[in-house]
């Protein structure tokens, strides 16, 4: 049997601090876990309106080069899609830059249009994590032609 108990409040406050902090510790852990899963779903949901975006382009450059899976009538919809998800995912430039194209569509500068994708295409990597890309509209052009001399000859039209 105990006869003895020796109580002070300074071991009471100590625990109880530890309880506290260890307890203010599991649900900063809890928010942090929530908190990435949300960035997670947000970033998967980027992924694929941007994913979209690149689609577009080339399924329309494929239909130029012969080939037939791609359906022009599905075209319209599928740019309404995008622009409702970009509103919602997108960040401020990357809709500025989609609209700006979107909108010159139809101009008979379409030089100036395809400028302004390669300039989405680069807006849309630097927000996927790429930062620090040096990658310019050159390069992505040299990528998309396929072909030295077609992106030499594409250059020269661009100047």
């Amino acid at each position: 049997m105990i006869k003895e108990f020796a109580f002070s409040y300074s071991e009471l406050i100590v625990g109880f601090l530890t309880f506290t902090s260890v307890l203010l510790g599991c649900i900063i852990k809890i928010q942090h876990d929530k908190i990435s899963a949300i960035k997670d779903q947000i970033s998967d949901k980027k992924y694929r309106v941007y994913n979209e975006v690149f689609s577009i382009f080339f399924d329309i450059m494929r239909e130029g080069k012969g080939y037939k899976k791609f359906k022009p009538n599905d075209l319209p919809d599928r740019i309404i899609n995008v622009k409702k998800d970009l509103l919602i995912y997108g960040t401020d430039e990357i809709i500025r830059k989609f609209t700006e194209w979107n909108v010159n569509c139809d101009s008979p500068n379409q030089l100036q249009n395809f400028q302004n994708y390669l300039s989405l295409f680069i807006l849309i990597r630097k927000d996927m994590g790429y930062q620090k890309s040096k990658l310019t509209a050159k390069d992505i052009l040299r990528i998309i032609m396929g072909n030295d001399k077609e992106y030499s000859n594409f250059l020269e039209l661009m100047k």
